[in-house]
């Protein structure tokens, strides 16, 4: 095993214990005693209900009868006992009769709980929300909400805090979900939280030096300006006259239909497309594959000299095949280039000029320039949001521009819609913390080696995936053939579309129980699971993993809890490599450079795939040497080595489909690189993908049914409890959880207090055992709203004992039907808190197989 050097840590910008999140002493133990003093009453009424019950039963006399129904009733139904009731009670029922005093002077305590709870929740709920305003006001968050919602910013600068109203409990509960993230949820793509390089070489416990370094801001322009800018150059001649062209890369001839036969994808929409051959495009063909730096502008002059025809219909005719997809653009920069609106501006520099060219180009270099002003900015809120109106008016001008550019009528409210789609989304950034953690080298290494198990077992199900496609292939081509990629393309997704019911599918790979030894902790509410001794490794797989994960001390236990497992290769924090310098990406490159090897004459080399998804989170430093690219998909920049698709074939070897270039006879071993999974992806990237030697994790069968075994059902099945799952001693893959439909959720009653619905909650929670710190996730599937905000999935941290989530939670209980209540782990007591500790994750990578040993 291998580990990875360069370690990510994820840092929240924002104290586990800042005041907003102290515990109240008083509020505390106030919640406590009416609780124990509601349990009173409860038992007390119970004992009662009972002796009125046999004394009714054993009653002679009428009258007698009436009173103690009369009284049975009232405490039923939680009515007032009337005295007169009481007082008609003969002598034998003096018991009895202390009884209901002693009921009644629970009643007056708990009311006067109540009441000393409610004069102390009003000042506790302005003190908390006054601690929401301090955050709210903290530049660092400020800056991180401007980005997030540009709306809910410019509310925070006016909120006044002491106000009550529903546009101010709005805002409240808005800012209250972000705050949580900083203090809980260091999620990536969001300067919420800030990246550094964690060492992995040390022998210290989790350490920080000098944690209140600089945090340093890394601006950029959305991707998909790159999407509009590019159709900006399309839609315009004297631009794209002006630019180099290149053929399609995947053009054949189709000798049957006397066609030249292309693949063609446009925004991930892909089909192939059918020219007819005839001597003026087999002329173009010939001259733009001789002339690499060719411009659109020069092939239009090249085809007035050879063909007999006005420049018009020429440039008409060569557009179209341009719009086709025969011809493309090559600008030679791409929207997954972190530098592509510097690019484009130096592409700009060297055509002609023209209305067009500065239009865009100022567009271009304005947007550039507040980018620049961003980053000056960092810590200045107040200017970042001038900053950003100002960008938002560049956009409209931009826009309006272009409408009148293309001569249509301007159209204010198409402007603003599409104004309105990216207030938020005009720059994106990353920080990063000017500091360095390391992590205990031993204690790492063995937590690897244990998760290396999980993958090892997983390695049958990451190929058993592969087994459509690999049936498909024996059962329509001869398995001691090949067959184009393209072919194989064009058939395999034909067939998937015809046969929708009958489409082939991975089987279900169901890990047995009976592999592991499994032992219930029924006071913890834990399982602890793990490999028989018998278990043997394959170490002769060469692959890469990675770990997401939070370290926790609980019990006199260091552990870890697991957020997420998947494959390294770079792909988990190549995202993030350039704000870092250049060795830590080349310690990468050089680690997957191991995997590449030689099998007699053919060399097993590495490549990345790309499509045209702009999606921002896609944007990295290429980690491998190669790539595979496709007509109008995106190319990594400085990759020096592309593989066209057009020459790659698929032959069957050894039970297992491979991928190769016919161009050098390589077999190709295809790489996920970008984090946006396959959905939305192009469906040549998802197939290219089924050549891939990753190994996904697969335990998951594991946890379902460990939960099916061991979770508790309770309030007739409207509370379940799953247990906390824990592979080997320390590693937790599963926190403890509980689904709750709302059947049992607290009724609160809009007539009464929110002091006294918050009552409300703090009792249930102690009713029905939840933990009183947690996160809390919408079940969508079953509830009420049909339309959420998009951030509205994630978890939220709540604590039920703080009055500043009463708004958020009654919200919650009032408009789903069920929801998750996960525990806090790790929460303030595991992390040893110091005055100053942030809460952080972990992303960590390494290398199995024998070129790692």
């Amino acid at each position: 095993m291998e580990i990875y050097k360069y370690g990510i840590a994820r840092q929240c910008n924002i104290p586990v214990n800042h005041n907003l999140l102290l515990p109240e002493k008083q509020s505390n133990n106030l919640l406590e005693k009416i609780y124990l003093s509601k349990k009173d009453i409860l038992d007390k009424k119970a004992g009662i209900k009972l002796i009125l019950e046999d004394f009714i039963g054993k009653s002679k006399s009428i009258n007698q009868t009436n009173v103690l129904i009369n009284i049975l009733r009232s405490i039923e139904g939680d009515k007032k006992i009337k005295e007169k009731d009481i007082h008609k009670l003969e002598s034998e029922y003096d018991s009895l009769r202390e009884e209901i005093f002693g009921y009644l002077r629970l009643q007056g305590l708990y009311a006067t709980l109540i009441q000393e709870f409610q004069n102390y929740y009003s000042e506790l709920y302005t003190t908390k929300k006054s601690h929401l305003k301090e955050i709210a006001t903290d530049e660092i968050f400020s800056n991180a909400l401007l980005f997030s919602s540009y709306d809910l910013f410019n509310s925070s600068v006016k909120w006044d805090y002491t106000e009550s109203n529903k546009k101010s409990k709005q805002i409240e509960v808005g800012l209250l979900k972000y705050a949580m993230r900083s203090i809980f949820k260091p999620t990536p793509f969001s300067s919420f939280a800030s990246i550094m390089l964690c060492d992995t070489e040390m022998t210290e416990k989790e350490l920080i030096a000098d944690s209140e370094r600089e945090i340093i801001s890394f601006m950029r322009i959305n991707s998909k300006f790159f999407h509009e800018v590019r159709k900006f150059f399309l839609t315009h001649k004297k631009i794209y006259y002006n630019l180099k062209i290149i053929l399609n890369s995947t053009i054949q001839v189709d000798e049957e239909k006397n066609s030249y036969r292309l693949f063609i994808n446009k925004n991930n929409y892909e089909f192939f497309n059918y020219i007819q051959v005839n001597p003026v495009i087999r002329l173009i063909k010939s001259f733009v594959e001789e002339n690499e730096q060719i411009t659109f502008g020069e092939l239009v002059e090249y085809c007035m000299n050879q063909i007999s025809a006005p420049e018009e219909e020429i440039s008409k005719y060569l557009y179209e095949l341009l719009m086709s997809g025969f011809i493309e653009l090559n600008l030679e920069v791409y929207g997954v280039d972190f530098l592509w609106p510097e690019k484009v501006v130096s592409i700009l520099e060297k055509i002609e000029d023209s209305e067009e060219k500065e239009t865009i180009y100022t567009f271009l270099q304005n947007l550039i320039a507040i980018k620049e002003a961003f980053s000056l900015n960092f810590l200045n809120s107040e200017e970042r949001s001038r900053l950003l109106v100002e960008a938002n008016t560049i956009i409209a001008d931009f826009y309006q521009k272009s409408n009148q550019l293309e001569g249509n009528p301007e159209d204010d409210e198409e402007i603003k819609k599409a104004i309105s789609n990216i207030k938020n989304n005009v720059f994106f950034e990353d920080t990063r913390i000017d500091s360095q953690v390391s992590l205990d080298r031993p204690v790492l290494a063995a937590n690897l080696e244990k998760l290396t198990k999980l993958f090892d077992v997983s390695l049958n199900y990451s190929q058993a995936k592969k087994e459509p496609l690999t049936n498909f292939f024996i059962d329509n081509y001869s398995a001691e053939g090949d067959i184009s990629l393209l072919k194989l393309y064009e058939d395999y997704y034909k067939y998937l579309k015809e046969n929708k019911d009958d489409s082939p599918t991975a089987p279900f790979l169901n890990i047995e129980l009976e592999n592991f030894d499994i032992n219930y902790n029924s006071e913890l509410h834990t399982v602890f699971f793990d490999f028989k001794e018998n278990y043997v490794r394959n170490t002769k797989h060469n692959y890469s993993s990675c770990a997401v994960f939070q370290n926790f001390s609980e019990n006199d236990t260091d552990g870890i809890v697991v957020n997420a497992l998947s494959w390294g290769y770079g792909r988990p924090i190549n995202r993030f490599l350039y704000m870092f310098n250049d060795e830590v990406l080349e310690s990468q490159i050089n680690l997957n450079r191991k995997l590449h090897k030689s099998n007699g004459d053919v060399n097993v080399i590495y490549s990345e795939v790309t499509d045209s998804s702009l999606f921002n989170a896609n944007l990295h430093e290429p980690v491998f040497d190669y790539e595979c690219f496709m007509p109008g998909g995106n190319k990594s920049h400085g990759v020096k080595n592309p593989i066209n698709v057009k020459f790659l074939k698929v032959k069957y070897v050894d039970q297992s489909l491979v991928l190769y270039d016919t161009m050098n006879g390589n077999e190709i071993v295809i790489q996920d690189s970008c984090l946006q999974g396959t959905k939305g992806r192009s469906k040549l990237y998802s197939l290219l993908l089924n050549f891939s030697d990753r190994i996904t994790p697969h335990y998951f069968s594991v946890i379902n049914q460990i939960n099916n075994l061991y979770y508790n059902e309770e309030q007739d099945g409207n509370i379940k409890m799953y247990p906390r799952i824990t592979f080997g001693e320390s590693i937790v893959l599963q926190r403890k959880f509980w689904i709750i439909n709302h059947l049992n959720f607290p009724k609160l009653d809009r007539l009464e207090s929110d002091a006294v619905n918050f009552i409300t909650i703090n009792n249930w929670i102690e009713e029905n055992n939840l933990p009183k710190r947690a996160f809390l996730t919408i079940n969508f599937l079953k509830s009420k709203e049909e339309e959420y905000r998009k951030d509205d999935y994630k978890p939220q941290f709540v604590d039920f004992q703080n009055p500043i989530f009463y708004n958020f939670l009654a919200k919650v209980f009032a408009n789903n039907k069920s929801i998750e209540l996960s525990e806090c782990l790790p929460d303030k007591e595991q992390v040893g808190v110091k005055e100053d500790y942030k809460i952080r994750e972990f992303v960590i990578q390494w290398y199995n197989g024998e070129a790692y040993v």
